[in-house]
């Protein structure tokens, strides 16, 4: 049921075409961008919109062969049994089993490898302590993150070449912005970086595939792409890397000066560079190293694997890369469609890109004054688009079709594919200015294109979705303003989704992970009847009634907050023995004493559906703690302490044996797995 004043959105549904001709290609961006382009380059909103596709093979493999790496000696002990994850260790937690997620650090049970200070670290977990192993430096930038391919790393980053400022963006929640140098690592937690053509300050970003030989803790290749790396995810072998970029044509070849050339000369100077482009101008650069060998340089893509829409709709580039890393790192294909890329979701069988439409300034301006009867314009702003790719081919990611569904995606769990239907949950509207709605929508793709065969709305009126979770046939919603409505949902039939049952409790969780036997923990925020967030809290819902759904237990950390909030990769859940671990920080500020107080560390919870949630432990790094008066004079002294705190907040856990592990910048701490006691520190060096 669409909110008052909106009737059934006209859903597009429409395969891109790919060009015949560079000739072709270049006439279609050139078109779409001289307009654009004024006195100090393009001009205008956003710059998503030029899609690209298809290198082909263009690699060899890189690096040395490991064929025979590991194998014993001819009479030598029997190798140790392989340790088994979920059993010895823990993974990374991911969306979807069988689809790896990259992530900060990573274990198989004999060595953790984790990124610090502009660094892969390898590490052997030791029988106490962890002990270092080596480190290898990695290329400047940011977002480093990485997967494990055997006996190498494939660390994934973003940095600029060429040097100087490049913009960032604030993410939600975040206001304001910054400029940061180009060589200096950037916290991808609070900005992220606008990925863009060369402009007045110099530098375009690349995004880049470092791959690490950690025997011999050693770069034996490398993969760079222009633009501002999204994520990856890896599926038998097979990374799927997506890039979003602009094309290096759209930066200004001269920009007024004030000293003789004008903003009039400036435009006519940069339409006539526009105007003198080539296909090479358009297309993301890819260079290929062997070690420290440029073997392939070019543009990433053949202008014949170019998809576009009939109608110019921007030039931006979203390129998703297929990257062999069974054995050494190969990049045997490339392709990418129309859009911007905000929003990524993996199965095994196909990788989603969501685009968020979000309403304009001036649209949320005529709501807010116009009421129900301005709500219309949402249909055309409010939306957001989805491209599907097949990858079930271990060396392709093959475009099958475009959709857009009403409102906008929160994040990747908001989708899921099952059995051949993708479900989108997604708010239209706005909760603040009221009119807003929740939907869950079911796709399937058909003739080249995603169309709705299902849908159910009605979740969350006048608030927004905070948190999903889709398993099977089921699907949880959590919806927040003032209260969450924690909502089940019956998807059993693709054409008839229902809403079973809701839940109102005070507060909200950002995630929800299955316990087992019907049970889901929460992880989010409580908060006051006026919607005021009082603490971290940890919520157990008991949903084997899907028509009853009811909280079971709870617990508040007040005054704090987590990174498992917004990033489930900050969550662990140990199942063997119930072991949930948190990351957390909180701030407090007496005004009357003028004192004021941090910690960051991890809080360990033993989580059970019958005995409730018992704390068990709180683990802090060196530095992790502090309390000083207002009136404290800024002394070297002090500034270090500030440093230690800032480099002491745990980002994540991960259990190996009988220790949980927890990873700082400034470390590695491993602890009891029964009690969260120390039992060994390891110092990260930069």
């Amino acid at each position: 049921m669409a909110p008052a004043g909106i009737g059934p959105m006209d859903l597009t549904a429409a395969r891109l075409v790919s060009f015949e001709a560079c000739d072709e290609l270049v006439g279609f961006a050139q078109e779409a961008a001289l307009p654009r382009v004024g006195p100090w380059g393009f001009e205008g909103p956003g710059l998503a919109g030029f899609a690209v596709g298809g290198a082909r093979a263009m690699t060899e493999a890189l690096g040395a062969g490991d064929a025979a790496a590991g194998a014993p000696a001819p009479g030598a002990a029997p190798a140790a049994p392989t340790p088994q994850a979920g059993v010895d260790y823990s993974g990374t937690n991911v969306q979807e089993a069988g689809v790896d997620e990259p992530d900060v650090v990573k274990t198989d049970g004999r060595r953790i490898v984790a990124v610090a200070k502009g660094r892969l670290h390898v590490i052997d977990p030791g029988t106490e302590g962890p002990v270092a192993v080596g480190s290898v430096a990695l290329p400047a930038g940011w977002r480093h993150e990485l997967f494990l391919a055997g006996d190498r790393a494939i660390v994934l980053s973003t940095g600029v070449d060429g040097g100087g400022p490049v913009g960032v963006r604030a993410e939600p929640g975040f206001e304001g912005g910054t400029v940061v140098d180009g060589d200096a690592p950037i916290s991808d937690d609070v900005v992220e970086p606008l990925a863009g053509p060369p402009g007045p300050y110099g530098g375009t970003t690349r995004t880049t595939l470092t791959e690490v030989d950690l025997d011999a803790l050693a770069v034996t290749g490398s993969i760079a792409v222009d633009g501002d790396y999204v994520t990856a995810r890896l599926v038998d072998g097979a990374a799927r890397v997506v890039v979003r970029s602009h094309p290096a044509a759209l930066g200004p070849a001269v920009v007024p000066d004030g000293r003789g050339t004008s903003e009039d000369e400036a435009r006519e100077q940069n339409r006539a560079a526009v105007a003198a482009t080539t296909a090479a101008d358009w297309l993301p650069a890819l260079t290929v190293t062997d070690g420290d060998v440029v073997v392939a340089e070019g543009p990433a893509v053949a202008c014949e694997d170019v998809h576009h829409p009939a109608e110019p709709a921007g030039l931006g580039t979203v390129t998703v890369l297929t990257v062999d890393v069974d054995g050494p790192m190969t990049l045997t294909g490339s392709t990418a469609v129309l859009a911007d890329a905000e929003v990524v979701y993996a199965s095994a069988a196909g990788l989603y890109v969501a685009t968020n439409r979000w309403m304009s300034p001036e649209v949320e301006r005529r709501i807010a004054e116009g009421g129900a009867a301005a709500l219309a314009p949402v249909e055309e702003h409010y939306s957001t688009e989805i491209h599907r790719f097949d990858i079930t081919a271990p060396d392709t990611a093959a475009y099958r079709g475009s959709g857009t569904v009403r409102g906008h995606v929160l994040n990747q769990w908001a989708l899921s594919e099952h059995e051949g239907h993708l479900r989108v949950a997604t708010t239209e509207g706005s909760p603040w200015g009221g009119g807003s709605e929740s939907f869950v929508t079911v796709l399937a793709e058909r003739d080249g294109a995603l169309h709705q065969v299902g849908q159910v709305g009605g979740l969350g009126r006048d608030e927004r979705i905070y948190s999903v979770r889709f398993m099977g046939d089921v699907g949880f919603v959590v919806t927040f303003r003032e209260t969450d409505p924690l909502y089940t949902l019956d998807l059993a039939d693709p054409a008839d989704p229902r809403v079973l049952g809701e839940l109102k409790i005070m507060g909200y969780s950002a995630y929800l992970h299955p316990l087992g036997d019907g049970y889901l923990l929460g992880v989010g925020q409580d908060a006051t009847e006026e919607g005021m967030r009082l603490g971290t809290q940890l919520s157990v819902f008991d949903v084997r009634d899907l028509a009853a759904p009811t909280r079971v237990h709870q617990h508040t950390i007040e005054q704090a907050g987590s990174e498992a909030e917004y990033d489930h990769r900050a969550f662990l859940y140990w199942a063997p023995t119930g072991l949930t671990v948190l990351p957390l920080h909180r701030h407090i500020w007496d005004e009357r004493a003028r004192v004021e107080a941090g910690f960051v560390g991890a809080v360990g919870f033993r989580v059970d559906p019958a005995a409730g949630i018992v704390e068990v432990g709180t683990v802090t790094h060196p530095g992790g703690s502090y309390e000083r008066s207002w009136d404290v004079e800024w002394t070297p002294e002090v500034e270090a302490a500030a440093q230690a705190f800032s480099e002491a907040g745990i980002r994540r856990s991960l259990v190996v044996g009988d220790r949980v592990f927890t990873l700082s910048e400034s470390g590695l701490l491993a602890s009891d797995l029964a009690t969260l006691a120390p039992r060994g520190w390891l110092a990260l060096a930069g």
